[in-house]
């Protein structure tokens, strides 16, 4: 059996860097963070190669007195805490001692700064945990820059699992743009191979550094939320629920200004949404939630991106409650119904067949003399700007609508105010039976039906077993009669399909598909009922019908949206018309 021996100084420091410093956005991160805590209202990133050849990083802090720099390259020596105590009410983004000395031990390093009543600065150097001189002056502006050259030059196992340069750019301007948008009172200017990459303004506007970050479109698309209990404070901003990203990337969740990794959080945003986006979408967020530093703990993971909270469930409720109350102003359009005066002319068939080849085919004489058998082009229209112009009519205008007729037994066709709304029948009526058996499911009870066997598959069964109280709580009265078999005695009073076991069926295939890492909800299951139960595409409605679909979609709550997150409704402007046919 090997002897134990205590490790050397210098390996004892490089495992401890390698758990702090993985890649030089590591580097980047406790570099800046340390900026911030010294108080820096501009701070500056300069990187070369990825950061694996250089990174500097300058500010205009407090900056370190000469006889504190050998100090501030040692491990565990800290100006933030100084008591056991202290770590129950970190206010800082740093306070271990650590970032700076595993840097040092890993890379070259020069720290230069000066304090605001010293006429000079200092400088000192490290290469690999030693230092190589004392504190020298130089002449240099108030505040403390550090460069660091050639990242895991003395470890070169670590250094060749590094990612190539724009990678490694990649994950740098990501560390940079969290912090950027936590501190909108910083100047942060960021530079890649002697390029600015970007420069916020410092002045304190979140709407601003959105704009640095992500661009006008996105900022634009944003509303502001704000919320508050008796333990936390909720701000930030959140976007419009048809403005959307392929993933969560763009979801920033802020406690006391630091940034979290919390899956938890990011599922109580998704679930706000979850009826009004379409499902691999995901909404846009930055979010500030503050509290008291003694319910929380900071210093639980190496990253300091994990942080344990007190009464966690109570801050997901806040959160819900307040984005939720947020999104109305953004999605409750405020249309109207025009009573009709008259019988509109029927609308002409429309053939779409030979659209895969860019021609429609036109086989009537017009009024205008165009004779049989001819083709004319057929422009193709944009989805994306369809969406922004029916998002921006319905929020600014209030739009009566003329329904006009029926398009492939599928989309309701309306008029209104120059206007041209198509709206999805299914979808519509899919948002109108939800939001009806929400409420009728608050006050309903069950309706007793005949004793009903069901034959289930195993996948069925097993999550039939898994989700009883859930089908209980909806009013499902489910017998297991053995064999995957159930009977079932009773539904939902708002359960209004004579197909019963075929929907109930449907929903259960759906729900295995759809929730395969997930528990199945109430929600849930009331979406598949209202979808399943609703007028399917391809079905015929007389005038009557179509009417009363849209007077009933106007008087939901969010009518944009089924609630699976597609849209019911789209529009397309006289201007767009005239645009598509060359008019304009």
């Amino acid at each position: 059996m090997h002897e134990i021996k205590v490790l050397k100084t210098e390996v004892a420091n490089k495992i401890a860097a390698g758990e702090i410093i993985c890649n030089p956005a590591a580097v980047v991160k406790e570099l800046v963070e340390n900026s911030i805590d010294a108080g820096s209202t501009r701070i500056g990133v300069e990187i070369v190669s990825g950061g694996k050849e250089m990174i500097k990083v300058y500010d205009n802090g407090v900056g370190i007195k000469p006889e504190d720099m050998p100090l501030a390259l040692k491990r565990h020596a800290t100006s933030k805490i100084y008591r056991i105590e202290d770590l129950d009410c970190i206010g800082t983004m740093g306070f271990r001692g650590e970032a700076l000395a595993s840097i040092a031990s890993v890379t070259k390093i020069k720290l230069t700064s000066k304090t605001k009543d010293s006429p000079l600065g200092w400088r000192i150097a490290q290469e690999g945990g030693k230092i190589l001189n004392t504190p020298t002056p130089v002449g240099c502006s108030e505040g403390t820059s550090v460069e660091v050259l050639d990242l895991f030059y003395n470890i070169p196992a670590r250094r060749k699992y590094l990612k190539t340069d724009s990678r490694e750019a990649y994950h740098i301007n990501e560390v940079m743009v969290r912090l950027g948008l936590s501190h909108p009172a910083i100047s942060f200017t960021f530079k890649n191979n002697n390029r600015i990459i970007y420069q916020t303004s410092g002045n304190g506007d979140l709407r601003d550094c959105i704009i640095n970050f992500y661009g006008m479109d996105a900022a634009e698309n944003m509303i502001p939320v704000e919320g508050h209990s008796e333990d936390w404070v909720i701000k930030g901003m959140i976007t419009k629920p048809f403005f959307t990203r392929s993933n969560r990337k763009y979801q920033h969740f802020y406690i006391n200004k630091r940034w979290v990794a919390n899956r938890n959080l990011r599922n109580t945003l998704d679930r706000a949404y979850y009826t009004l986006t379409p499902r691999g979408r995901f909404p846009m967020a930055v979010l500030f939630l503050d509290t008291c530093t003694a319910s929380l703990d900071v210093n639980v993971d190496p990253t300091k991106s994990v942080v344990r909270i007190e009464n966690e469930n109570k801050l997901k409720k806040l959160l819900s409650d307040t984005i939720k109350k947020s999104l109305p102003r953004s999605t409750h359009p405020s249309w109207s119904v025009e009573q009709k005066t008259e019988t509109p002319r029927p609308l002409p068939s429309m053939n779409f067949k030979n659209a895969s080849q860019n021609l429609m085919y036109s086989d009537n004489t017009s009024s205008h003399g165009v004779t049989q058998d001819t083709f004319y082009p057929l422009v193709e229209i944009n989805n994306q700007p369809l969406v922004k112009e029916a998002a921006a009519a319905i929020l600014e205008e209030k739009v009566p609508l003329l329904v006009m007729g029926q398009l492939n037994r599928s989309y309701i066709i309306c008029h209104g105010q120059n206007n041209l709304y198509i709206i999805d029948q299914h979808a519509a009526h899919e948002r109108v039976q939800y939001e009806k058996m929400c409420k009728k499911k608050k006050t309903s009870g069950k309706q007793i039906i005949l004793p009903t066997k069901i034959d289930l598959t195993s996948s069925q069964h097993l999550l039939l077993k898994d989700s009883r109280d859930v089908f209980d709580s909806l009013g499902f009265n489910i017998d297991y009669f053995g064999g995957g078999s159930i009977i079932l005695r009773e539904i939902p009073a708002f359960f209004t399909n004579t197909d019963f076991k075929g929907v109930f069926l449907d929903i259960l295939d759906d729900l295995v598909e759809d929730n395969k890492a997930t528990e199945v909800t109430e929600e849930e299951v009331t979406k598949q009922i209202a979808c399943k139960t609703s007028i399917k595409a391809g079905q015929s409605m007389n005038e009557s019908e179509m009417s009363t679909l849209v007077t009933d979609l106007l008087n939901t709550r969010t009518p944009m949206t089924c609630p699976h997150g597609r849209p019911t409704t789209i529009v397309i402007s006289n201007h767009q018309l005239e645009k598509e046919f060359l008019r304009k």
